[in-house]
């Protein structure tokens, strides 16, 4: 089982997006249940204060929820701790689609939106889905969780006037693009690597 451990750069703190940027790479190296360490602690609990601060800035409270609601957040919350202060086990993937998450939550990912290409937001399309996929949700609620990432849908989807996921999924037109782009992934994940049914 692995620790993670947030880094610091010349012994000085990173700015909060970019210590969750930093938690989300070390997290995309593991694929197996991981530990978090104190110091990564204290960061989601760092992007989760700022999240309760920016409430009255105007923010909607749907995102405070969506927050609560991450499997990574409620490990944390109910201290699910060893005798070392770590918190865990947690699966690797699905702790680091929640920190994915967190970034959108606080912005991070919108202030860079105009210089990231289509390429990069497919990437993360597609990476959500296999993620989603990987803890056996369903297929709708997938859609859900595009939404709620405010992921673009399909160019077909949106030639017809459906944008939103899972308005596209009940459409039968929409739903046939929708599954076969879920196909499409698996098959290529297989073709990768083995699928880690273990988790």
């Amino acid at each position: 089982m692995v620790m993670i451990v947030i880094r610091t750069q010349g012994g000085d703190s990173l700015p909060l997006v970019e210590k969750l940027k930093n938690l989300h790479g070390l997290l995309q190296e593991q694929n197996e249940v991981v530990l978090v360490g104190v110091g990564a602690q204290e960061v989601v609990h760092e992007a989760y204060r700022k999240l309760t601060a920016s409430m009255d800035s105007g923010r909607f409270p749907s995102e405070l929820k969506v927050f609560e609601g991450l499997g990574l957040w409620r490990c944390l919350r109910d201290r699910q701790m060893d005798g070392f202060g770590d918190v865990g086990p947690i699966g690797a993937r699905i702790a680091a689609a929640d920190v994915e998450t967190m970034i959108e939550l606080l912005g991070g990912r919108r202030s860079a939106a105009p210089a990231r290409s289509q390429w990069n937001k497919n990437q993360d399309r597609d990476r959500i889905i296999l993620n989603c996929l990987d803890r056996a949700m369903a297929r709708e609620m997938v859609c859900e969780e595009l939404d709620k990432r405010t992921i673009s849908t399909l160019p077909g989807s949106c030639k017809k006037g459906l944008h939103t996921w899972k308005g596209a999924w009940q459409e039968s037109v929409g739903r046939q693009a929708i599954q076969q782009l879920f196909s499409k992934l698996i098959k290529r994940q297989k073709a990768v690597k083995p699928l880690d049914v273990s988790e």
